[in-house]
């Protein structure tokens, strides 16, 4: 258990150099970094006011309530921005491999996973989510379902949404070594999960069944804010468990085969 405690202090301490080398590196830019940052709010308040305007005028969307679907789009903005925060580097991944650089990180007495995956946070997102709790806490008392209880199956939740994001961008960098294809890999990961800002109920059959068993957008985006709302099937909290765990399990495994198919820049 001290190892294990160790262990996680130490790559944390690792994680925060790596955190604040990037942010420096941001900083040489600050004009880029500020135009990226309004852009990317704006992007966010303009969808924002418009499911507000389209629910103002029909009142409800898939058997939702205005404040509800709008806790749904915060729901998967936070969810967003924090994999944007800690997987920026997976967006970098593809330049390591094409450049040889990957090699030293195969040196390094480092896992190679964690500094491909979270090797550096991008706090531009950081400040992101400010705005998106202040309004998800909002929105959640105007739903009426603001309770310890609820709050803490919501956040158990986000936590399972996390682990698949995870696994999700495991998958890519394992695509990367294979493939050397990473930026297409990532936009159609980002294109699918998009769906998920609306409740995946707006959706008919087929393809609702396919966002959430094929592509569990419905898990990683949905579920977190049907459960906090009172309105998640006991089946699907199964389900969701069993999926995070497979996908998670199932990208380390093929994050290692990717790693004995990997050839060197020096081979």
């Amino acid at each position: 258990m001290v190892l294990m405690v160790d262990k996680i202090s130490y790559y944390f301490k690792v994680w925060r150099l790596y955190t604040i080398d990037s942010f420096s590196v941001i900083l040489s830019s600050r004009f880029s970094a500020i135009i990226f940052t309004i852009a990317k709010f704006f992007r966010f308040i303009f969808f924002l006011l418009f499911l507000v305007f389209i629910l103002r005028s029909t009142n409800s969307l898939g058997g939702y309530s205005e404040y509800e679907v709008v806790f749904f789009y915060l729901t998967f903005s936070l969810i967003d921005s924090v994999t944007q925060l800690l997987f920026r580097e997976v967006y970098r991944f593809r330049s390591l491999i094409v450049e040889g650089s990957f090699d030293y990180i195969l040196l390094k007495p480092i896992n190679s996973l964690f500094r491909s995956l979270t090797g550096g946070a991008d706090l531009l997102d950081l400040f992101m989510l400010i705005p998106i709790i202040i309004l998800l806490v909002f929105s959640a008392t105007k739903t009426g379902m603001f309770t310890p209880f609820n709050t803490i199956l919501f956040l158990v939740f986000i936590f399972n949404s996390l682990i698949l994001t995870t696994a999700f961008h495991i998958l890519v960098l394992a695509i990367g070594i294979l493939t050397t294809s990473v930026d297409h890999t990532v936009l159609i990961y980002r294109d699918v999960v998009s769906t998920g800002r609306l409740p995946i109920d707006v959706y008919r059959e087929p393809v609702r069944g396919f966002l959430t068993f094929i592509l569990p957008v419905a898990i990683v985006m949905t579920v977190p804010a049907k459960a906090f709302l009172g309105k998640l099937p006991i089946e699907l909290v199964i389900v969701s468990f069993i999926f995070a765990a497979v996908i998670f399990i199932g990208s380390l495994k093929l994050w290692r085969y990717s790693l004995t198919k990997y050839s060197s820049a020096s081979s």
